[in-house]
């Protein structure tokens, strides 16, 4: 593992002393994609956490037969926050933004963790719920925004969509250009 790998745990890892790091690094598997490279496929199965060491993620969506971009994730951010807690398929296409480096917690490996270091993985468990609590509150907000706005006509207003790209990064804990 590398100084990238650590610091890549920082937000998943905020709660967690260095050994306890130390375990969830090894649990890992790096997983590295050139740019362009798919990671998730819209509809496809998913079935682990992946955290961004190095490098981005462009997330996107097609909606009215429009790809949809939804923004990046960057170093520490996460993807598959659901998947490695329930096996499921990807809500958007993710590929790599350039050369990139992650780190991959598979949803048996977290199970391995559970059974051995319960402690961690209520860290681990805690910080994913953080994550997908704080998406869930940051998209609500933005949604009532948008209502008090009148820009929920999205289906019939194509000058909207870019506030819908937005909407859905937000959801997806993106960060886009549009914004």
């Amino acid at each position: 593992m590398t100084t990238d790998d650590d610091r890549a745990l920082a937000k998943v890892g905020s709660r967690m002393n260095d050994e306890q790091r130390s375990k969830l690094l090894a649990a890992m598997e790096v997983v590295t994609l050139s740019p362009g490279q798919p990671l998730a496929r819209e509809g496809e199965p998913l079935d682990s956490l992946y955290v961004v060491a190095a490098g981005k993620l462009a997330l996107s969506l097609v909606a009215a037969g429009k790809e949809l971009a939804l923004g990046e994730l960057g170093a520490s951010e996460m993807l598959g926050e659901l998947a490695v807690l329930e096996p499921t398929v990807a809500s958007v296409d993710a590929r790599a933004g350039g050369p990139t480096r992650l780190l991959r917690l598979s949803h048996t490996a977290l199970g391995t963790l559970r059974d051995g270091d319960a402690k961690l993985a209520s860290l681990l468990l805690r910080a994913l719920i953080e994550e997908l609590s704080g998406r869930v509150r940051n998209c609500s907000t933005v949604l009532e925004q948008g209502e008090a706005a009148g820009k929920l006509r999205l289906a019939k207003d194509p000058e909207n969509t870019s506030w819908l790209a937005r909407t859905f990064g937000r959801l997806f804990g993106t960060r886009s250009e549009a914004s």
